[in-house]
């Protein structure tokens, strides 16, 4: 009888397992959904809002443009280029300067023996 009973009460714990993740995928399935739906109305919206001002001209493609690009994080993607290009640049003249010193540095490309 008590074994009876312990394989129907994990039964149900099993199902309620089941039933939980299911809902957890629900759930996230809903978010997912809500977040395309802002994104959809966003653009709606900025359609509208180009339909109603008309046809600006070069104005309004620069500003899409630079929407665009605020959107992408191009501006931040320029700034890390140039300062790993500053960075690079550094590196080579400390790494020459050290060379023409007599490679006390250690990490030299060159070794010792600069002179």
């Amino acid at each position: 009888m008590e074994e009876k009973e312990k394989e129907k009460e994990e039964e149900e714990e099993e199902k309620e397992k089941k039933e939980e993740k299911k809902e957890k995928k629900r759930r996230r399935r809903r978010k997912e959904g809500g977040e395309e739906k802002k994104k959809r109305r966003r653009r709606r919206r900025r359609r509208r809002r180009r339909r109603e001002e008309g046809g600006g001209g070069e104005e309004e493609e620069e500003k899409k443009k630079e929407e665009k690009r605020r959107e992408e994080g191009g501006e931040e993607k320029k700034e890390k280029k140039e300062k790993k290009k500053t960075k690079e640049k550094k590196e080579k003249k400390r790494r020459r300067r050290r060379k023409e010193e007599g490679g006390k540095g250690g990490e030299t490309e060159g070794g010792e023996g600069g002179g």
